[in-house]
Formats: structure tokens, C-alpha cells, sequence
């Protein structure tokens, strides 16, 4: 009787990945940098993290670091063993588009005269108020320019609003006049 030892390789198994950076539905702003993170193991081969390659739903083939474009990314890292196996792994990661931040800048013209027609020097202007109410919020604000010379303001980031804006001249004894005609302006 003869005997034949047989001898089998072991079936080559699939690697596993697993993404660990960033945590599954990731949210970030438009322009954020995202740095990918891996762990690929194998039986045969070890540790192949080092081997992972990287897809985005959105931007196509992507690196281990990407700025990504606005919307919801299905981010894909794959490996293949040295057998030609493939392992994957997904995550969800958005990206919300950055805020506009909008200002207004106003300007006018110094008045030449009072409400009641006499004259007014610039000498006797001691400054001006800007009333702004927001339509939609329904706050209203007045900002105080003390610089007669001052005949411009930019507003700080305007949220999403109609708002409508008036100015006052005031003079040297405190009186206030008339607001000027409103200007509106809406940030969408």
C-alpha cells in the first residue's frame, strides 16, 4: 500500500477594511481638508492599509486627503490582496456648502440744511443714525456714527432677510432729523 500525503494551501480569504477616520456620516463645511484612515488586514498578506485606495460617489479617485465638493460623498477605500481579492469598506460624509456672509454698505451725502430749510454747516453735524429693521425677524437696530465725516457704514454678516434702512442727521444741540427716505435690500 502506498500512501500519499496530500498538502492544500489555505483558501485565500478577502482582506478586511474598515475606514476609522472620518466617523461614518461625517459632517463638514465646504473647503475643510479630510484626512482618510484605514485598517486593511489580511491573512496571507498582513497589514495592507498602506495599499488602500481611495473614491468619492462625487469627486471620483481621491487621496488619503481631500477637499471635497459640496454634497454627500459615499467615500469608498479599497484593497487587493496579493490572490487579487478585494476588500471595501463605505462611509457617508457631507459637505454643506460654506455660509454666504453678506454685508450691506451704505452711504450718503452730508445735508446741507435743516428739515426746516435753513442752512446747516457741516461744523454743526455731530453725527448720524442708521435705523435697520429686519423684515422677516422683525428686529430693528439703530447704530450710532459720532464722526460727521463718516459717510459710509458697512454692515457686520447679514442673515437671510429684506432689510430696510433710513438715516438721521444729528446736530450739534442734539436735535435729530428727519429719517431719510428707506432703502431696502434683501439677502436671499
Amino acid at each position: 500500500m502506498t500512501v500519499v500525503a496530500a498538502t492544500t494551501e489555505p483558501a485565500n480569504t478577502a482582506p478586511t477594511v474598515t475606514i476609522t477616520r472620518p466617523m461614518a456620516d461625517t459632517s463638514v463645511n465646504e473647503g475643510t481638508a479630510l484626512t482618510f484612515v484605514v485598517s486593511a488586514t489580511d491573512t496571507e498578506d498582513g497589514d495592507l492599509s498602506s495599499k488602500a485606495q481611495w473614491s468619492s460617489s462625487l469627486d471620483g479617485s481621491i487621496g488619503s486627503s481631500a477637499v471635497l465638493s459640496v454634497g454627500t460623498h459615499l467615500i469608498t477605500a479599497t484593497v487587493i490582496d496579493s490572490g487579487g481579492l478585494v476588500g471595501s469598506s463605505d462611509i457617508s460624509v457631507t459637505v454643506v456648502a460654506a455660509p454666504v456672509e453678506t454685508t450691506v454698505t451704505l452711504s450718503w451725502l452730508a445735508p446741507k440744511s435743516r428739515d426746516d430749510g435753513t442752512p446747516l454747516a457741516l461744523s454743526e453735524i455731530a453725527g448720524y443714525r442708521i435705523y435697520v429693521v429686519a423684515e422677516y425677524s422683525g428686529s430693528d437696530s439703530v447704530i450710532a456714527i459720532d464722526d460727521p465725516a463718516q459717510l459710509s457704514y458697512t454692515t457686520g454678516p447679514l442673515n437671510s432677510d429684506t432689510y430696510h434702512f433710513s438715516i438721521s442727521a444729528i446736530d450739534t444741540d442734539g436735535l435729530v432729523s428727519e429719517p431719510s427716505p428707506v432703502v431696502t435690500s434683501t439677502i436671499p
